[in-house]
């Protein structure tokens, strides 16, 4: 049997965390609460869309991840509404695979977006703000931008200690 590195089961961690993330946001949030919710099955849909995508992803099939983050990105505008989470979490999962392909520039614009719809649902300091923002400051490091990923990572570390 295959050794799995501690970096796979990491990644796979995360990536189930954000299902799960999903989840909480369209079903517990007050912001959410009080509105429509989705169908369920547009939900389900949209839910195997994303762990589709996440395991191309983990199987290193980065160019069939991007196709299927790009479908599942405008399933979720076209079925939740271009300001809903979900659509936040795909622009996150979007970003993620392209920067495995080296597209900075496309990831950047959709590591922002993601984070305004975020905080535009539920205010800039709130606990789901900052895991965007740790998403924003991990990509920043990652491409070098040492100065911005810290400042984000402060920022995030700031709200996390006044929300406690």
């Amino acid at each position: 049997m295959p050794e799995i590195s501690q970096k796979k089961i990491l990644r796979f961690v995360a990536n189930k965390f954000k299902t799960v993330f999903c989840l909480i946001v369209l079903f517990c949030t007050p912001a959410y609460a009080q509105q429509q919710k989705p169908d369920a099955k547009l939900v389900d849909t949209w839910l195997k869309m994303t762990d589709d995508s996440v395991t191309l992803y983990q199987q290193h099939k980065h160019k069939e991840a991007i196709a299927l983050a790009e479908e599942t990105l405008g399933f979720a505008k076209v079925n939740f509404g271009s300001e809903h989470p979900n659509v936040a979490e795909s622009m996150d999962n979007l970003a993620t695979y392209l920067v495995a392909e080296g597209r900075y520039a496309e990831a950047e614009v959709l590591y922002k977006k993601a984070l305004a719809i975020i905080e535009k649902n539920f205010g800039p300091e709130s606990d789901y703000a900052v895991i965007f923002l740790s998403y924003l400051s991990d990509f920043y490091k990652k491409i070098g931008k040492t100065e911005e990923a810290n400042i984000l990572r402060e920022k995030a570390s700031s709200i996390r200690h006044k929300n406690k």
